[in-house]
């Protein structure tokens, strides 16, 4: 009798115990997915990704839409060590692509493009760690 008594007390700690083990978001997920939330929500779901050299920094910019002409793009940089978004701007008709490891190189055209402009008029070079410095 205490036999029994004693193997259905383990049996229901089993089963307490099973039932507690139930898949959990885990802090690692749950930052995840908030990140992923916060680029949805500042640039929505179609965008384009781009590592820095030594992959400690990522570009996030919204695809390119080649119907609307003149469209803004907004663009962010997140720091992937503790996913805090370190840089938010945008562009007019242009591009953003890293010139070197903290550095994004920026082209902007936000009027029309006269032949005789010099290119790197519309250039801004972008220090990650520094504020936008104008080349």
């Amino acid at each position: 009798m205490i036999i029994s008594h004693v193997a259905s007390i383990v049996s229901g700690l089993l089963l307490l115990t099973i039932g507690a083990c139930k898949p959990s978001l885990s802090n690692e997920n749950f930052v995840e997915q908030s990140v992923r939330h916060t680029i949805n929500v500042k640039l929505g779901k179609e965008t384009q990704l781009s590592n820095n050299p030594s992959a400690t920094y990522v570009l996030i910019q919204q695809k390119d839409d080649v119907k609307t002409v003149g469209a803004k793009r907004k663009f962010i940089v997140l720091r992937i060590s503790d996913s805090v978004i370190v840089h938010e701007d945008q562009l007019i008709r242009g591009n953003v692509k890293w010139k070197d490891d903290s550095t994004l190189e920026k082209f902007s055209f936000p009027g029309k493009v006269k032949p005789d402009d010099d290119p790197a008029g519309y250039k801004t070079l972008i220090s990650i760690d520094l504020p936008t410095l104008k080349q």
